[in-house]
């Protein structure tokens, strides 16, 4: 059971996004805004998220998110968060696949949201397999390397009875197809 709950935590959402973020900002960030993009992207994409979570884990006792409520509130204010994001980034002039992915961020997350409403699909997975499709997008076929997380995230989630294993394969392909199509949407007509 320990495992599975490192594999959860070290696997949460923003988690992933953080070395999803630097990478591309390392590869495609080759202009003096670098760092103000990295900053940017790290503030919104990781930290405002961890905060919100960790706002909302403080606030209960026993420490989690557990109850639908909480978890709606904690997608609600991260989409904001990652909706914040693009605005300033598209501010800033950030690289469009830097852009692009906090965007898929914001309208993944409210997507999962409008599911959560009835059903519940797997966030972790989303996590991995929406930023596996970013790295695709940047690096061609290695960006495929980080769907090797996917069995651990689903082993973790549905071991902690957190998921079933149809939530998470719902969460992954969701990943994979939306972000795949955002993406794909937005380097052809930006």
């Amino acid at each position: 059971m320990r495992l599975a709950r490192a594999v959860s935590v070290i696997t949460f959402p923003p988690l992933v996004a953080l070395p999803t973020f630097l990478i591309l900002d390392a590869s495609l960030g080759g202009s003096g805004r670098r760092l103000l993009v990295g900053v940017l992207a790290l503030t919104f994409g990781v930290v405002w998220p961890i905060a919100m979570a960790l706002l909302l884990i403080l606030r209960r006792r026993p420490a989690g998110i557990e109850t639908p409520r909480e978890r709606l509130v904690l997608l609600g204010l991260g989409a904001v968060g990652y909706s914040l994001g693009v605005a300033t980034l598209v501010a800033v002039g950030s690289p469009i696949l830097i852009t692009l992915l906090m965007f898929c961020y914001a309208s993944n997350t409210l997507v999962l949201l409008a599911i959560n409403l009835s059903w519940k699909a797997s966030a972790h997975a989303m996590g991995v397999a929406g930023p596996t499709m970013a790295l695709v997008f940047g690096f061609g076929a290695p960006g495929a390397l980080l769907s090797l997380l996917l069995p651990f995230v689903g082993w973790s989630r549905v071991r902690l009875k957190a998921h079933t294993l149809s939530q998470v394969a719902v969460g992954a392909a969701l990943g994979y197809v939306l972000t795949g199509a955002q993406i794909a949407l937005g380097l052809r007509f930006f």
